[in-house]
């Protein structure tokens, strides 16, 4: 038995190229991307998933790098506010300081005087004695200053009994 051997296409072979006949008017072989048998000419090989996949992936990349300087930006703010929890204690202590000199010397008035807290941290106050204008009151200016957090005071207290009649925080002096 002779058979005669079938004459394997090169082409086919390697299944590189698509199933279309070589008949009509396009007779050349068209290139696909892929091996599937699925794929025909006008397949785009997964170019649009591909494309949507760096899409999001960019998107998702966006979302995260924002939260992320969020939650960042909001450790800051809460680092400010404590740096100005500490400026205010500094300030109240200067305040305190005034007041007991006051209560040691009640003619003590002048200033600035720098009164050092603890360690570096410092705070400035000024006392002024009463004035014409009111006999009985005596202000106490403070400044404190705590990793750039600044607190100004502004306390008003009786000249008899050192009792305090106003305290605010100023902007400036």
């Amino acid at each position: 038995m002779n058979r005669a051997r079938k004459k394997r296409n090169p082409i086919r072979a390697y299944g590189c190229y698509s199933n279309l006949p070589l008949t009509g008017q396009d007779n050349r072989v068209h290139p696909v991307r892929s091996q599937s048998s699925m794929m025909t000419v006008t397949s785009n090989g997964g170019f649009a998933a591909l494309m949507a996949a760096i899409i999001i992936s960019v998107i998702l990349l966006l979302l995260v790098t924002t939260l992320s300087l969020t939650g960042f930006s909001g450790r800051l703010n809460i680092l400010d506010s404590e740096y100005k929890e500490r400026s205010s204690a500094l300030a109240e202590a200067c305040v305190d300081t005034a007041l007991l000199k006051l209560a040691a010397n009640p003619s003590f008035g002048g200033g600035p005087l720098d009164v050092d807290v603890s360690g570096s941290n410092r705070c400035t106050y000024v006392v002024y004695n009463p004035s014409v204008d009111n006999p009985n009151a005596i202000t106490i200016e403070t400044t404190a200053d705590f990793q750039h957090a600044v607190t100004n005071l502004r306390v008003k207290v009786q000249k008899s009994d050192l009792s305090v009649n106003s305290w605010e925080e100023v902007p400036t002096f």
